[in-house]
Parts: C-alpha cells; sequence; structure tokens
C-alpha cells in the first residue's frame, strides 16, 4: 500500500498540471463547463503541449457554445504528435 501511495505522489509531482485537469474533470462532470475551462487553462500554463488539458478545453468550450475555439484546438492536435488512441478521440470529435 506504502509504494502505491508513494508512486501516485511523485507522479502527482512529476506533472503539475495533473491537479488542475482532475480539478476541470470534475467540473466538467458537474457541467461547470466554464470553470473547467478555467482548470484546464492553469494546467495548459504549466504545460502548453499537455494533451489531456488541450482535448479537454476544446470539449469544454464546445459545450460553452464556443464552436469555433474548439475546432481549432482540435485541429492544432490533430497535427501533434500523439498516441494513436488519443488520435483516434480528437477526430471523433
Amino acid at each position: 500500500m506504502f509504494i502505491i501511495v508513494v508512486t501516485t505522489v511523485s507522479a502527482s509531482w512529476a506533472n503539475p498540471e495533473n491537479a488542475d485537469i482532475r480539478r476541470g474533470n470534475r467540473e466538467f462532470r458537474s457541467e461547470n463547463f466554464s470553470e473547467a475551462e478555467l482548470n484546464y487553462r492553469q494546467a495548459l500554463e504549466q504545460n502548453p503541449r499537455n494533451t489531456k488539458a488541450l482535448y479537454n478545453l476544446a470539449n469544454a468550450l464546445y459545450k460553452l457554445g464556443r464552436y469555433e475555439e474548439a475546432a481549432n484546438i482540435l485541429e492544432g492536435l490533430s497535427a501533434s504528435e500523439m498516441p494513436e488512441s488519443t488520435r483516434a478521440d480528437v477526430y471523433h470529435n
């Protein structure tokens, strides 16, 4: 059990933007899309190339009716290097 906790904590320190992404995901699930957007943008301030934050930001913007902005982010993601599973999600949207 101790190893799991240490691994989880060290992984969070390695990618501090993950905490902001998790907060954004909670807000998104609660349909607080504006708050989710803010959290995803905070994550991107720490790591502008974080594909999870970019993808989730695009989804939040879409839910807010900001379709063109969401599409621009998704187009940028589709041109970047990423795992095939992530690329499939981007093209799905």
